[in-house]
């Protein structure tokens, strides 16, 4: 959307845009995304300036999509939390989108957040996924970084298979439900609800 231009990402701003995927799954003039992993490519000169303008403006960076070397290269560059929007753990589930321990880590050095995806082939190897699964990688996260990092991406415009019992946002109080038959508390439940992303929209914005 950008076509190489920080006139075009300040004119977003101006239309009231705050928050920006870096990229998809294959490269534009910002990054590679985790379609050209084998290019090994991370953030162009020009991503590097559009994440500089992105803190300045007072934008929310996203890198979900991202390869990990772009992923660092952001860690590298940004002054200003980030988020993963939708994004899982790969040591729960071993897929290219989903985010490895040490870049979970590094989320929460940095104050972002991460968004549990609810698409099962980021759930598990299986592809077919229940909340069972989605709890898993809540519980991996927040138990590997805190609970103030995890919070819910559902990606439900994006996907085209969803966790067994969850057809859409009609069902998600079942994810707090279960939650909450798990004994975990009211307050991490409301954090992971929508809170703990307020956290970086109140900081970055």
């Amino acid at each position: 959307a950008l076509q190489g231009s920080l006139s075009a990402l300040r004119i977003f701003y101006r239309l009231g845009v705050r928050s920006i995927c870096l990229v998809w799954n294959n490269r534009n003039e910002i990054a590679d995304g985790v379609g050209d992993l084998s290019s090994g490519g991370g953030l162009t000169d020009f991503g590097r300036k559009v994440v500089k303008e992105m803190n300045d403006l007072g934008m929310i960076v996203d890198v979900s999509h991202m390869t990990e070397k772009g992923f660092w290269d952001v860690i590298e560059v940004s002054r200003s939390p980030i988020i993963a929007s939708h994004s899982n753990s790969k040591a729960i589930c071993n897929h290219n989108r989903n985010l490895t321990d040490q870049q979970i880590m590094a989320v929460k050095s940095n104050n972002g957040v991460i968004g549990i995806n609810l698409y099962p082939y980021f759930l598990n190897e299986s592809g077919n996924a229940s909340i069972d699964d989605v709890i898993k990688h809540i519980e991996h996260i927040s138990s590997l970084a805190g609970p103030e990092i995890v919070g819910l991406g559902a990606d439900f415009d994006g996907i085209e298979k969803t966790p067994e019992g969850i057809k859409g946002v009609e069902d998600i109080h079942k994810i707090f439900e279960r939650l909450g038959q798990l004994n975990y508390t009211d307050e991490f439940i409301e954090g992971f609800a929508g809170k703990n992303f307020l956290r970086v929209v109140k900081e970055v914005l």
